[in-house]
């Protein structure tokens, strides 16, 4: 049976590997992107940051 301090450290690892996956795909898309014109870049922006919290919290979930 897995003590507290081995379940904290459990989320803490899930929580860690999940924010460096989310720095990866922005930094993926801002790659992507980056010839875009800046009056559109807010609206991909948007549509980005929405698509990685559908994906990030189907893969917490």
């Amino acid at each position: 049976m897995a003590t507290n301090e081995q379940r904290l450290s459990s989320l803490e690892q899930k929580i860690e590997n999940e924010q460096e996956w989310r720095r990866d795909m922005v930094a993926w898309f801002d790659k992507r992107f980056d010839r875009l014109e800046s009056n559109h870049r807010w609206l991909f922006g948007l549509l980005i940051t929405i698509l990685v919290a559908i994906i990030a919290s189907n893969r917490i979930g």
